[in-house]
């Protein structure tokens, strides 16, 4: 509430100053009337409206962030579910796909990269193929929904839509 309280005041003091830069001399009742009153509070509004955009950060205009999450013996099922997840308007966010086989160490720099797009995402799509969660899926899970992040599962919106 104290929040609110605060971005409600921020709001109303942009309003003012607006008011006193492009229109001093008029009062609330007479803005309307006035041969560019339309203007004045168009200019009023796009005043407000930066103060908003302020507080609602950066993502406020963008698609939703998605990131893949799940087993990648199932490289199949993340390339559909790149598609589809595109096809909706999303961002993806995916594993990287090195040649050959990766070393413990590069296995876990892998895993860390992987925890940092869970960062950048606003939400995570589980591939569990046939139920299967994995060590690292079940890690990125408890990680994003440690650090806030909207979980969905693959079987879940397969079997219900």
């Amino acid at each position: 509430m104290i929040a609110l309280t605060m971005l409600a005041e921020e709001i109303f003091d942009a309003a003012h100053s607006a008011i006193q830069v492009y229109a001093p001399f008029l009062k609330r009742e007479t803005i309307l009337h006035y041969p560019r009153g339309e203007e004045v509070i168009n200019k009023i509004i796009a005043t407000i409206l930066l103060v908003l955009k302020k507080h609602l950060g950066a993502n406020a205009n963008r698609p939703r962030i998605v990131c893949l999450c799940g087993s990648t013996r199932f490289m199949s099922t993340y390339t559909e579910a790149n598609g589809l997840e595109t096809k909706r308007g999303r961002i993806v966010l995916s594993v990287g796909n090195p040649a050959g086989i990766l070393t413990d160490e590069e296995k876990a720099q892998a895993d860390l990269l992987h925890l940092k797009k869970i960062d950048l995402a606003d939400e995570i799509l589980v591939l569990n193929v046939d139920d299967y969660i994995g060590d690292s899926t079940r890690r990125e899970i408890t990680y994003a929904t440690a650090t806030g992040k909207k979980v969905r599962f693959w079987n879940h919106e397969r079997i219900h839509g």
